[in-house]
């Protein structure tokens, strides 16, 4: 979220920018009152704002109140270039128009609809206090501005109503998405802790020592116990003769280990 409102507040940054050409060429056109020099001092210190600014985006951290405070800021810089450069009747009053677009895209639909309503009061105040007002036909035209104004406010207010409510759409089929995902995933765990890998059972095959005729139960757990016997068998395969050999080597296995016993025990001298 920080990093799309700041990518945001860069980009209204350099309209920022941009829009101060645009107003310095506007004033090359005649109005009733004309105060050229006061209007490039304005200028001036309203780049020096825009610079500023455009600085801050990139350099510092920026916050939902950054935002805010920066709308109020361009209001107050458009409604000075304006009176400075005529009034009602300045062609920089046309720079309004960007701030209630500017703030649709960025804030939800009631601080949309304050910005908007702010920028109407402000250019309705500025036109009265202005010595054009006394014009003729100045009231109509002021009327007529800030029926523009009010039109282009309505639309921006609609706009950041289409775009709220198209991010929480998108929240919401990003939270179903999650939510999908560690379902699925909790009901793969326990196939995966049942699953078991196959493992060839053992066989012991029984032989008849030399002595009794039948493998001692010491001889056996020697046997099981022996290092040979924890190897594991290779699974059989099919065919009569696999099993036989299998067979066969089992029982050399239990043979070995019964005489290997029964030498040690007895001591005998033949062994």
């Amino acid at each position: 979220m920080p990093a799309a409102l700041a990518e945001v507040e860069r980009r209204v940054a350099w309209l920022r920018l941009l829009a101060i050409p645009l107003i310095v060429a506007a004033e090359t056109l005649p109005h009733p009152k004309e105060e050229r020099s006061d209007f490039l001092i304005g200028v001036g210190v309203v780049s020096a704002y825009a610079v500023v600014m455009l600085v801050w985006v990139y350099k510092r951290e920026v916050t939902p109140r950054f935002g805010i405070l920066g709308t109020a800021l361009d209001v107050a810089a458009i409604t000075v270039l304006v009176v400075l450069s005529g009034g009602a009747y300045s062609e920089a009053r046309l720079t309004y128009f960007l701030v209630p677009i500017a703030v649709a895209f960025r804030f939800r639909p009631g601080l949309t609809a304050l910005s908007s309503t702010v920028t109407v009061i402000a250019y309705v105040l500025q036109a009265v206090a202005h010595p054009a007002h006394t014009h003729p036909q100045a009231a109509q035209l002021i009327a007529v501005q800030a029926g523009y104004l009010l039109l282009i406010g309505l639309a921006a207010v609609l706009l950041s109503a289409v775009l709220d409510q198209r991010t929480r759409q998108t929240a919401e089929l990003a939270e179903r998405r999650r939510g999908l995902i560690a379902e699925a995933l909790r009901r793969r765990r326990p196939m995966v802790l049942r699953a078991r890998p196959w493992r060839a059972p053992m066989r012991r095959s029984r032989r008849p020592s030399p002595s009794s005729g039948r493998p001692s139960s010491s001889s056996i757990r020697m046997f099981s116990s022996s290092p040979a016997s924890r190897r594991p068998c290779a699974p059989p395969a099919s065919g009569r003769r696999d099993e036989a050999a299998f067979a066969s080597a089992s029982t050399s296995r239990i043979r070995g280990a019964t005489r290997r016993r029964s030498c040690s025990s007895a001591r005998r001298a033949s062994c």
